[in-house]
């Protein structure tokens, strides 16, 4: 079986292929992957530890009461989007998620703003980077909102800096450059040490 490039490199397998993809707890950067088929099981394994990732696929988002904490809390996000041509570009962000749907503010014009344009799939993917390790990734069909407003912005900022900080933050930014990007349905796959 053919193994993966190193994981910056796993966004462009998921855009291009449509594997559902996921690091092992073992902090393995190299994963299996195996076509995925209708069967809703985990697909994948580490050639290291030989742990799987659970896949949950929906259409739409129906996050557990535990993948919700953990979304509340102020990861970083690493957003995966692909031009027209394929071309992947992945990059940090910070992001909302609000009940089943995951808010992610993007510069206006930027890349990541005209890839969604020519291409709304995108591959999110949320992770603790120390013990014990877990991560969750999403894929699926986004939804571009326009432009931001300033609570939009506040709301953001202040999860992750906190309310004088993120307030600053928020004064500091013009809201018609910043856009609201949604995605509300997609296939879910979680990953955690065992």
């Amino acid at each position: 079986m053919a193994l993966l490039p190193p994981v910056e490199s796993l966004a462009y397998v998921i855009l291009t292929h449509g594997l559902s993809i996921a690091a092992s707890s073992c902090g393995s950067e190299v994963v299996h992957p195996v076509p995925a088929l209708e069967t809703g099981r985990s697909l994948l394994s580490c050639r290291l530890c030989g742990r799987t990732p659970r896949l949950l696929d929906s259409r739409t988002m129906d996050f557990t009461p535990q993948q919700a904490e953990f979304l509340s809390q102020p990861h970083i996000c690493v957003m995966a989007t692909a031009d027209a041509a394929g071309t992947p570009h992945a990059v940090p962000v910070w992001y909302l998620c609000e009940r089943d749907t995951v808010v992610v503010m993007i510069g206006k014009g930027s890349k990541k703003h005209r890839n969604l344009i020519e291409n709304p799939q995108v591959s999110l993917a949320f992770d603790q980077r120390s013990p014990p390790y877990y991560a969750l990734m999403v894929n699926g069909p986004v939804r571009l909102e326009g432009d931001a407003s300033y609570d939009d912005i506040l709301r953001i900022a202040v999860k992750y800096l906190g309310e004088e900080e993120g307030e600053t933050y928020a004064d500091s930014m013009d809201p018609s450059d910043i856009v609201l990007v949604k995605l509300e349905s997609g296939r879910v796959v979680e990953h955690m040490a065992s």
